[in-house]
Formats: structure tokens, C-alpha cells, sequence
């Protein structure tokens, strides 16, 4: 009964992970153009940054992008297969458990490479920028390399 309860629990948590985009509003910073943002900041691509910081916000974005796509593409193929084995009559109890919990190690994986990138984020933001940022973005992958 224990092992059920869990099951459900992971289930329901799975089902609350989808990430919802955040609500997004504009401001007017009094110079008659509105600026987009959200509650939580600004985004990267909203704030004046230096050349520098670009060029290196965009190598550390690549950096993690690929390494998150992969961990997300794993736990997308983990998640189709725990909802197979739940739909199977014959699927053991024990495989069940241990596919739900590569979802949880995959899950808490995807969650430390977020914060490591936005770590590695703020050693290129000024004080100022930190404070302003918004934090909810993603890395997006590199698409090829640059020369």
C-alpha cells in the first residue's frame, strides 16, 4: 500500500513539473516605450549588456542548453515509458518503481544544471543586473559552432 501511495505521489508531482510560462506584462520606463518583463525580472535578452558579457552569457547558455536538452530528452523518453508499463496489466511492480525513480534522479539533474547555469550567469552580471534579472529563463542549445 506504501509503494502505491509513493507511485501516486510521483505521478502527481510529474504532473505539476510541467512548467507554466511565466505571466508577462509591459512597462513603461517613462520614456514613452514599453519594455517587456515579467514579475520576476528582466530578461537576459531585454538588459544592456556589454559585447563581453554577450559573448559570454551566449557560450554558457550553449554550454548548458545541450547538457539540459539531453537530461530533459531522458527524462521525456523515462516518462512515456512509466506511462506505458502503468497501462500494462503485466508490467512488474519493481520496474515500475525503478523507472519512477530514474525520473526523480533525472528530474533533481535537470534542477542542479539550472542553478549551476544561473551560477555561472551571475559571475558575468554587475551587482546592479543581478537584481534586475530574471532568473526563470532557460539556456537555449548551441546551434553549431562559431570561428
Amino acid at each position: 500500500m506504501k509503494q502505491s501511495a509513493m507511485l501516486v505521489l510521483v505521478m502527481a508531482l510529474l504532473c505539476f513539473a510541467v512548467s507554466l510560462p511565466a505571466q508577462e506584462q509591459t512597462f513603461d520606463d517613462g520614456t514613452g516605450q514599453a519594455r517587456l518583463g515579467s514579475k520576476e525580472g528582466i530578461p537576459l535578452s531585454e538588459m544592456k549588456l556589454t559585447e563581453d558579457q554577450s559573448r559570454k552569457i551566449e557560450d554558457i547558455g550553449g554550454n548548458y542548453g545541450e547538457q539540459i536538452l539531453e537530461l530533459r530528452s531522458r527524462l521525456t523518453v523515462k516518462q512515456i515509458e512509466l506511462k506505458s508499463l502503468l497501462r500494462d496489466p503485466k508490467a512488474r511492480q519493481d520496474k515500475i518503481l525503478s523507472i519512477a525513480r530514474e525520473i526523480r534522479v533525472l528530474t533533481v539533474q535537470i534542477q542542479k544544471k539550472m542553478i549551476q547555469y544561473q551560477l555561472d550567469i551571475r559571475k558575468v552580471l554587475t551587482p546592479e543586473q543581478i537584481k534586475t534579472w530574471c532568473t526563470l529563463e532557460n539556456p537555449s542549445p548551441k546551434r553549431g559552432r562559431r570561428q
